[in-house]
C-alpha cells in the first residue's frame, strides 16, 4: 500500500466473554476498550480479575503450542476479518499500564492493509469465537 499521509483509524469498544474450560474449570471475561486498528497494528486495552492469560500471535498454530506448553494459562488469537473474507495475523505483545489497571495488548501486521477493509476482528481461545464489529 502507499504509504497515507493522514493514518486512518477504526475503533470498537467490546465486553467479551470466554468459557476456556481446556482441561479444567475456569471462566474469564476480558473487557476491551480502546481497540484502534490502523494500517501496521491492532492495539487495545484489557481489564480482567484473571492475572493469567496471553494474547499469541500467528494463524493459531503457536497458540495451540502455547496452550499445550501451559494448559493452566488461557490463550488467546485476535485476527482481523478483511470485507473480501481472508483473515489477518499478527505477532502479539502487551505493555502492562501502570496505575491504570490495564493491559495494553498491539498485533502489528506482517505487511501494512488499509483499514477500510477490515469490517471486524474475531478473539478466540481456541474453542469460542467473538467477532467484534469495528466502526470508522
Amino acid at each position: 500500500l502507499p504509504e497515507l499521509e493522514a493514518i486512518e483509524t477504526k475503533e470498537s469498544d467490546a465486553v467479551v466473554s470466554f468459557d476456556t474450560t481446556l482441561e479444567f474449570e475456569n471462566g474469564i471475561v476480558l473487557e476491551l476498550c480502546d481497540i484502534k486498528v490502523n494500517e501496521s497494528e491492532c492495539a487495545f486495552l484489557v481489564r480482567t480479575d484473571s492475572e493469567d492469560y496471553i494474547f499469541v500471535g500467528g494463524d493459531g498454530i503457536q497458540a495451540q503450542l502455547a496452550r499445550t506448553a501451559q494448559p493452566d494459562v488461557p490463550t488467546f488469537v485476535m485476527y482481523a476479518n478483511m470485507a473480501d473474507g481472508s483473515m489477518v495475523y499478527g505477532a502479539a505483545g502487551m505493555d502492562y499500564e501502570l496505575g491504570e489497571d490495564v493491559d495494553r495488548w498491539t498485533l502489528q501486521w506482517a505487511t501494512p492493509m488499509d483499514p477500510k477493509s477490515i469490517v471486524s476482528l474475531t478473539f478466540s481461545d481456541g474453542t469460542t469465537e467473538i467477532e467484534v464489529p469495528l466502526t470508522n
